[in-house]
């Protein structure tokens, strides 16, 4: 099947970020499951058009572990370039469902991400709530 004019939606930093989960498994004491695993936020800035097909390294790091009482939080930052060039650079936090209790929290300076615009919003919607009587 061929598709005209096909590309890559913004999302792909975010993605591609995914392939260095790895990372959270040799923090010392990670022995969790990926199904405990709860994305929380992610931040993604490009650099440029992403090309609809090229050969990418990603490299991430954690940056951020804290204990949140029953659960830990994890950050990682990730960079994804082509052809030693960047492409984008992406953040993603997650929590690890049962896995806090350790009193810890570890923290890198974070990196500073240009503020999102706020345009007014195109629409707004307001529904009202659900009830059913029987």
């Amino acid at each position: 099947m061929y598709e005209k004019d096909l590309e890559v939606l913004p999302i792909f930093g975010g993605l591609a970020a995914l392939l260095d989960v790895d990372e959270l498994t040799a923090l010392p004491g990670a022995d969790f499951h990926y199904s405990k695993l709860l994305h929380a936020q992610q931040e993604i800035v490009l650099t440029g058009p992403v090309p609809a097909s090229a050969e990418a390294t990603v490299e991430g790091k954690v940056v951020a572990v804290a204990d949140k009482g029953r659960s830990g939080m994890i950050s990682m930052d990730s960079t994804i370039s082509v052809a030693g060039a960047l492409l984008a650079t992406s953040r993603s936090t997650c929590f690890v469902q049962g896995e806090g209790g350790f009193g810890l929290t570890l923290v890198e300076p974070a990196t500073k991400f240009p503020s999102s615009p706020q345009p007014a919003p195109v629409a707004v919607t307001q529904f009202a709530p659900y009830v059913q009587i029987r």
